[in-house]
């Protein structure tokens, strides 16, 4: 009997994009799935364009929540849906047609504990269907991904968008989901399923268009900033390496930052606040030890560039 797919599709005001997510999910060679638009608390013509699709396909499902982010859409999703399978699809992205079948085909022979994941197409210039390019990171390392893999090089030296991964349901079983997070809430989840022991592996086929869409949410830095340093210091006492490389981790985000407002003028963002067990004492502490790797990585940054610019004009280190 074939397994029933659940796709998850978080909205929020994509009446410019919702048609092209629904029409890739149509599209797919496997036909036996369903797919729950989430629409959450949308205030342009998002839900008319769901209702019609509802209306003309009954495997589409509406669900109207108040908006309370991207996260607890998800969350929402995958309490609701019926599938094996889920997959997740925000509704500026799409799903190429042969996704489904081909991500089925491999978990045959996959082990109980691996989480499969594609890679991606990006779209440029605001589209999915025009000019494609292949993102400037991997997707991974080249291995099973484990926690060690996905706190500390991820977003570093690899990356890979929500729509790349394919879920069974019993993934979700004994994970609670964080629906409190506005920002990087897929990470988290990434490494809450991890640290249950699960691994992550790549499938080298790109069955994803991630659209570049420049009002999307991955433009907040702010936003993104304020959480990626949450869940960052969520997980940090996980391992013997997460406990040594969160100090790290945060000198070189940080120093990027600064990089990017001295010689770009982009606008400072705060500074991250980790607090500690021993309050006021050990914060100092933490940031004198952020601090310290934010010098030390912002220098090699300095340094790099001034290499590279001496380069081009004839000089050699």
């Amino acid at each position: 009997m074939k397994p029933l797919i659940s796709v998850i599709i978080p909205s929020y005001n994509v009446e410019k994009y919702l048609a092209d997510a629904c029409n890739s999910v149509i599209e797919q060679t496997y036909s036996k799935w369903e797919a729950l638009i989430i629409d959450d608390g949308s205030t342009d013509k998002t839900s008319e364009i769901a209702k019609e699709y509802c209306n003309k396909n009954e495997r589409f499902k509406y669900i109207y929540k108040e908006n309370a982010g991207l996260s607890a859409a998800r969350k929402t999703g995958i309490y609701n849906c019926k599938g094996e399978f889920i997959q997740f699809l925000d509704a500026d992205d799409i799903l190429l047609p042969t996704r489904f079948e081909t991500l089925l085909k491999e978990y045959t022979t996959t082990e109980i504990n691996v989480i499969l994941y594609t890679d991606f197409w990006v779209g440029l210039d605001d589209s999915v269907h025009g000019k494609r390019i292949t993102s400037s990171r991997p997707i991974g390392l080249n291995k099973d991904l484990d926690f060690d893999d996905l706190y500390f090089p991820w977003h570093q030296k690899f990356l890979f968008v929500p729509a790349c991964l394919f879920f069974k349901r019993e993934h979700f079983e004994n994970i609670k989901y964080d629906s409190s997070l506005r920002a990087v809430e897929d990470w988290d989840l990434y490494l809450s399923l991890a640290s249950s022991g699960y691994k992550f592996r790549p499938i080298n086929n790109k069955l994803v268009v991630y659209r570049n869409n420049p009002d999307g949410l991955s433009t907040n830095n702010s936003l993104i900033r304020h959480y990626f340093y949450t869940v960052l210091n969520k997980w940090r006492f996980t391992t013997n390496q997460s406990r040594t490389n969160f100090f790290k981790k945060c000198g070189i985000e940080y120093s990027n930052q600064l990089f990017k407002y001295i010689f770009n003028k982009e606008p400072m963002l705060g500074f991250p606040i980790v607090s500690g067990n021993r309050k006021w004492v050990e914060t100092i502490i933490n940031r004198v030890k952020i601090s310290v790797n934010t010098l030390i990585y912002l220098l090699k940054r300095i340094y790099a560039l001034f290499v590279k610019q001496f380069s081009k004009m004839g000089f050699t280190q």
